[in-house]
């Protein structure tokens, strides 16, 4: 299984984080428009803000990312929400949220970690 973070807050990232045993955690930034533009010197400031033991847990994507928004739902409203998004050992996407942590949202993660672990 895979879990990736994209989206654009504003504010610092969060540490990187373990969702259990056989899901690999990843953060996506997307540099699209005119921020594509300036995608080496934005890429070297975020490196240097990662820590170096999680930085090959980032991928940079500076194409098609009108293509991965519309996948997860993203819109002008959430623009600057983070999306985590669980995708399947198949590459299906079995579940996306954005937005703030919440307790209902936490439990609807580990709800679907265990269903996926029991397939």
């Amino acid at each position: 299984m895979l879990a990736v973070r994209t989206g654009h807050t504003g504010g610092p990232r969060p540490p990187g984080k373990t969702l259990g045993a056989g899901v690999a955690c990843y953060e996506m930034p997307m540099l699209g428009g005119m921020a594509k533009l300036a995608s080496p010197f934005i890429k070297s400031g975020m490196r240097k803000s990662t820590p170096e033991a999680l930085r090959d847990h980032v991928i940079t994507v500076t194409s098609k990312t009108g293509d991965w928004k519309d996948r997860v739902g993203h819109t002008d409203a959430t623009d600057d929400d983070a999306f985590l998004i669980l995708i399947d050992r198949g590459g299906i996407v079995r579940w996306v949220a954005h937005g703030d942590v919440s307790p209902e949202r936490t439990a609807a993660l580990q709800r679907e970690l265990a269903a996926l672990a029991a397939r």
